[in-house]
């Protein structure tokens, strides 16, 4: 594919171009006529001329080649007429066109993407906005907003929004490199257009606008790849429809648990790509990835002129887990010089009501080359000697000389609005309320450090795979939940740390079931009818080798009154465990698409009620592992919190690691349910008591 044909072409054809003003073939024409400096090539049956420009009956009558053509004619058109542009040899179409896939006309979608592959051009589209280029002055779409140049690239799924963002951006004098709306998605999508801002020049940063996603896989690659590079471009996505559940089955725990957002959640994590909520906050990571330098440490000062907004600040930097710089005895002394009597020369800096600009200059340089400062806030309130775009302009000329992220805070109104411009002309991050710069440098530092926790997931060697083919070949066909015998052999087949166990059809293998798992024991009913065997009296605690009997027909006779229905397939008989944990709950359920979701959390019971867990994509490495696990509400209580004895977070950790293997080797697995997983106390491992499998 030719993305570059899409964004640097030296020659656009406009399909679709028309005289009427307003209309979508009007505008692009008139948006590329004045700024574009490469071949311009309107196309209508009718001829003529359109902003001075040769308008064309036909792309073949034009003489000379066509990089990229925009097509803006009625969808029953785009495909003649796209098979006439890839005649002509084009690189790139991109359809501005609606009514396609999203209107139900899926077959219509299917036809233009088997064109271009035939005739080999790059397919945008369709149902889009257009494209951007503001270094090339080149606006190929029907937004009527050209942006200043810079080093933002905006990648939209919806049209709608791009034109909100580019007009939102140039009134703040924020810099785009690239816009791009990709509609349907129908041939390309965001791993290609990812690939491509990876190694452009004129982009630093990312951002994304999405709806859905379909190539998972192929995101987290691209995006952990950027991340490793010398120079790491930050993604920053704002995804809506997050809480639509997704399409898994609600009959296990983790099934329950897990919807739409925490999938996407899961991804964004593991592709080290920073999730905004909000368009404001997309505004606000945007600035502050743009105009700073990363944050590798998260040592933090703060100067302001209103002691309140100081400890507010302060209060928020310590919420988002960033540190309050200590300043070095030197820096300390050089303030008292020439700072006033009351003012606070210990971080948070406060210079006082009537600081005046150069109060404010000195204060900064100083602090600036102090060794244990690695980022700045800076804040101000508009007082009656307050020198706001003096300040402003201080504060540029300071961002200028050090290499440190600096983030501002100008709080007020109409008394403001001029400093806030010198902020934004000067490219300085300016957030509207102080306990905000928390959340920016929070990012920085995030971001800053991701790579930190890169790790490779762990491969097990010791899996019996010639077990789990010949139990999952055997249930292909039924595409349903496997009986438990199945699951339990599966999940020994991959070292899982199981109680004793044995499955009996009659009471005369109830001997037999004894000598194996001990003479406590817990029986299990066993029927693909019966779902949550608690709730349905199907589990029976504290048998005996003498009771064994007694409550094995109790258990039988209970289940076949109440459920008269269900087939039952016999008794699990397992050992009742001894020894003293947590439980929590450990599975995975697969989109048939996107690829499978391993989660953990609260277990036994309750863990509905609790709705306590943590969710990654597989194959999971070790660091997210930990990381989930840490996630949890529960988790100081797993590593020994108030002086009581931590449990096993290893083992725990090489248990989910084991169960992403299995979902990442048998695509044919859609979900697993292992609740509850046992967690001892640290160096006991942990035991699993009960499992469900489904297959596709």
């Amino acid at each position: 594919m030719s993305v570059s044909a899409v964004f640097t072409p030296k020659s656009i054809a406009i399909i679709g171009a028309s005289t009427q003003p307003g209309s979508v073939g009007n505008d692009i024409v008139k948006n590329l006529a004045h700024g574009f400096t490469g071949a311009i090539y309107p196309v209508n049956p009718k001829g003529g001329t359109l902003y001075d420009l040769l308008v064309y009956k036909n792309i073949g009558d034009i003489k000379k080649s066509v990089d990229l053509a925009i097509i803006c004619v009625p969808a029953v058109l785009v495909e003649q007429v796209l098979r006439e542009a890839g005649k002509k040899k084009i690189k790139a179409a991109v359809v501005i066109s609606a009514g396609f896939k999203e209107v139900g006309q899926t077959e219509l979608e299917e036809k233009i993407v088997a064109i271009a592959k035939k005739y080999t051009f790059t397919l945008v589209g369709p149902n889009c906005l257009g494209v951007i280029n503001a270094h090339l002055q080149m606006n190929g779409s029907f937004a009527p907003t050209m942006p200043k140049p810079g080093s933002i690239a905006f990648l939209s799924q919806s049209g709608a929004l791009g034109v909100a963002v580019l007009d939102y951006a140039k009134s703040i004098n924020m810099g785009i490199s690239k816009f791009l709306s990709v509609g349907n998605k129908a041939a390309l999508d965001e791993v290609e257009l990812l690939e491509y801002l990876a190694a452009d020049p004129q982009t630093k940063v990312i951002l994304l606008y999405v709806e859905q996603l379909s190539d998972f896989k192929g995101i987290l690659k691209v995006a952990q790849k950027i991340r490793q590079t010398r120079h790491p471009k930050p993604i920053i996505v704002l995804k809506s429809g997050k809480t639509t559940r997704g399409a898994q089955a609600a009959q296990s725990h983790t099934g329950a648990l897990m919807g739409n957002e925490a999938l996407y959640d899961a991804l964004f994590r593991q592709a080290g790509m920073i999730q905004a909520e909000t368009i404001e906050e997309l505004f606000l990571y945007a600035e502050c990835f743009s105009y700073n330098p990363l944050l590798r440490k998260d040592r933090v000062a703060v100067v302001t002129n209103a002691g309140g907004l100081g400890v507010l600040t302060t209060d928020a930097l310590i919420n988002a887990k960033l540190t309050l710089a200590t300043l070095s005895t030197e820096t300390v002394q050089q303030l008292s010089s020439f700072l006033p009597a009351a003012a606070s020369t210990h971080n948070p800096v406060d210079i006082l009501g009537d600081a005046d600009a150069e109060r404010y200059t000195k204060t900064l340089q100083i602090i600036a080359k102090d060794t244990n400062v690695d980022a700045l806030v800076v804040l101000l309130t508009p007082q009656s000697m307050t020198e706001v775009e003096k300040t402003a302009q201080a504060i540029v000329n300071v961002k200028h000389t050090f290499t440190k992220p600096i983030i501002v805070s100008f709080l007020g109104g109409a008394r403001v609005t001029k400093g806030i411009e010198v902020l934004h002309e000067g490219e300085i991050t300016d957030i509207r309320f102080p306990e905000l710069t928390a959340v920016g440098l929070s990012i920085l530092h995030r971001f800053g450090v991701w790579e930190q926790k890169l790790t490779k997931p762990s491969i097990f060697r010791d899996i019996d795979h010639a077990k789990v083919h010949q139990i999952l070949d055997t249930k292909k066909a039924k595409k349903t939940w496997l009986p438990e015998v199945d699951v339990l052999e599966i999940l020994e087949a991959y070292n899982l740390p199981i109680v004793p166990w044995a499955f009996v059809k009659n009471k005369n293998e109830l001997t037999y079931a004894v000598s194996v798992c001990g003479k406590k024991l817990v029986l299990k009913i066993v029927s693909e009818n019966i779902v949550h065997k608690s709730e349905a009296g199907g589990v029976i605690l504290n048998v005996t080798d003498e009771t064994i009997s007694t409550e094995y027909e109790k258990l039988l006779t209970h289940i076949q009154k109440k459920y008269p229905d269900a087939k039952i397939d016999g008794v699990l008989v397992m050992q009742q465990l001894e020894q003293k944990g947590m439980e929590l709950i450990v599975g995975g359920v697969r989109d048939p698409h996107l690829g499978a979701l391993i989660g953990c959390g609260m277990g036994g019971i309750f863990t509905e009620t609790f709705n306590d867990a943590s969710f990654g994509l597989a194959p999971l490495p070790s660091a997210e592992i930990m990381d989930m696990i840490e996630r949890l509400k529960i988790a100081p209580i797993l590593q020994g919190a108030r002086g009581q004895t931590g449990f096993d977070i290893k083992a725990l950790a090489e248990t989910i690691a084991r169960v992403s293997q299995l979902l990442e080797q048998y695509p044919e697995i859609a979900e697993l349910d292992i609740n509850p997983v046992v967690v001892c106390e640290q160096g006991q491992g942990t035991i699993l008591l009960d499992a469900r499998i489904r297959t596709f």
